[in-house]
């Protein structure tokens, strides 16, 4: 039988696909000493004296078994057998080469088996124990979307990809790395035959997961589960690639040599289904980063997309829109704010009312609470402007205290503002209300000296600007908080 065996060569996690042992009676018959559990998927078997630790991988093995179903569009089926090992004699039994220290799991894709080297995996990180368990899995389901007729080199590359250790990947660039120099790596063809492949896994582990990486960048990831599914179908290898990429193995290795330095140079650390359930770039968004969540939300739409996943496309776009808006939101907000700097009152507000609308769309209330102040600044000034003018209006149709009512209230706001130009014209305004008062006061004193057109003349002359010389330059009016309204008409 077919069986794909965990091990760590060079510290690093690996699987090797090999045609090892035939089925052993610990793994094919229900011995008295082996306790088992039921999930809807899977049959764990352990010792009773790993049941404690055997709870641990119980927590999350079948979500780890629906994951890698669902990333490669596999209806889950029940009947996977996920046996524990507590020791290296009984795992002896399955597998002959569990003496090595690298060993520290093993699947059979046909038989949909999976051993557990649990006293060697103790001593492991967690990251590296769930992806012990996800790797072993994603073997059973590449094998039979694929009649378990998929070569070595993709199923593990494939089953590397959907780990998700990222100090496992800097292990890999490191080993492939060290491969390059030393002029160590194996070609395409080798790659995908067991015997070469086996001979030097320390090798072929890491470049069999960076050749996936490769074809999931330049094609999309999507290419590679069809990839999967039509070596079904095709009699060898190179008319699977040829279908599956449009290029032939030879065309894809030079493409691939050329790509392995942007690799080695830390593109190792990106992995597309990382973005599988986007928990990364909705973080992002929800601390308010909304330029740093747009890529990896591209890249998430790309792979989407090309697996076809419409509905988690549609929520992969709606954060992108989330995205758009919270951009779109904070450029109107630096724009509106420098409106508001140029005392442009009604372009800032017109901005700035954009940008909270914006941000009520999106549910950033810590940004909206941001755009508040200012644009209720915007919106004072705009509402000051307009008292100004109507200071202006009631004033030509000498409605005095009109007049300085509504210049005193549009000064105040502006001065607190800061519109200095705007505050001198309402000093203006409160000059020529002073002098129309004290002509009408003249006007009454004298008891009509002179009529009534002719005061409205007179006043009229009086606002006119004056000629200033240098000698006698126009010194501005103090500003309007330090004036007091001592008056009254």
């Amino acid at each position: 039988m077919a069986v794909a065996v965990r091990v760590v060569p060079l510290l690093l996690v690996l699987l090797v696909s090999a045609l090892l042992v035939s089925p052993t009676p610990a793994l094919a018959q229900a011995e008295p000493e082996w306790a088992e559990r039921q999930t809807e998927y899977l049959r764990l078997r352990f010792r009773q004296a790993d049941a404690a630790e055997v709870d641990w991988y119980a927590a999350f093995v079948q979500d780890a078994y629906l994951y890698v179903a669902d990333v490669f569009g596999h209806a889950a089926r029940p009947g996977i057998v996920v046996t524990f090992y507590g020791d290296q004699a009984a795992y002896s039994t399955v597998n002959p080469f569990a003496g090595e220290q690298g060993v520290l799991a093993h699947a059979s894709p046909s038989t949909r088996e999976v051993g557990i080297a649990l006293w060697r995996l103790r001593q492991q990180s967690e990251a590296l124990r769930r992806d012990a368990v996800r790797h072993e899995l994603t073997h059973v389901v590449i094998g039979e979307l694929s009649d378990q007729k998929l070569t070595i080199g993709f199923h593990e590359g494939l089953a590397q990809y959907v780990e998700q250790d990222p100090d496992q990947r800097g292990k890999l660039a490191q080993a492939l790395r060290r491969a390059a120099n030393a002029g160590q790596l194996l070609s395409f063809a080798d790659l995908n035959r067991q015997r070469p492949f086996l001979a030097r896994a320390g090798v072929a582990y890491p470049q069999s997961y960076a050749v996936a990486h490769f074809l999931v960048e330049r094609f999309g990831f999507g290419h590679l589960v069809r990839m999967v599914r039509f070596a079904r179908d095709e009699p060898d290898l190179d008319l699977v690639v040829q279908r599956a990429f449009g290029r032939s193995q030879s065309e894809l290795e030079a493409d691939w040599r050329g790509w392995l330095p942007s690799f080695l140079d830390g593109g190792w650390a990106r992995n597309d289904l990382d973005l599988w359930t986007m928990a990364e770039p909705r973080r992002l968004l929800a601390e308010g980063k909304y330029a740093e969540a747009r890529e990896p939300l591209e890249r998430a739409e790309r792979l989407l997309a090309d697996l076809a996943r419409e509905e988690k496309l549609e929520q992969a776009r709606a954060y992108l829109r989330q995205s758009s808006a919270g951009l779109e939101a904070i450029e109107l907000g630096r724009r509106g704010a420098a409106a508001l700097e140029r005392y442009d009152y009604d372009a800032a507000e017109e901005l700035l009312g954009r940008a909270d609308a914006l941000w009520a769309v999106v549910g950033d209330d810590s940004q909206r609470q941001g755009v508040g102040p200012t644009l209720g600044q915007a919106r004072q000034g705009m509402e000051a402007v307009q008292r100004l003018e109507q200071a202006r209006v009631a004033l030509d149709g000498w409605r005095i205290s009109e007049a300085s009512d509504a210049a005193h209230e549009a000064g105040a706001v502006l001065f607190e503002l800061g519109d200095a130009g705007r505050v001198e014209q309402v000093n203006a305004v409160l000059a020529d209300v002073r002098g129309l008062q004290t002509r009408i006061g003249a006007f009454a004193i004298g008891g009509g000296a002179i009529g009534v057109g002719g005061l409205v003349t007179a006043w009229q002359v009086g606002r006119r600007p004056r000629q200033t010389t240098e000698a006698h330059a126009y010194r501005p009016p103090a500003p309007l908080g330090a004036r007091e309204r001592d008056w009254s008409l």
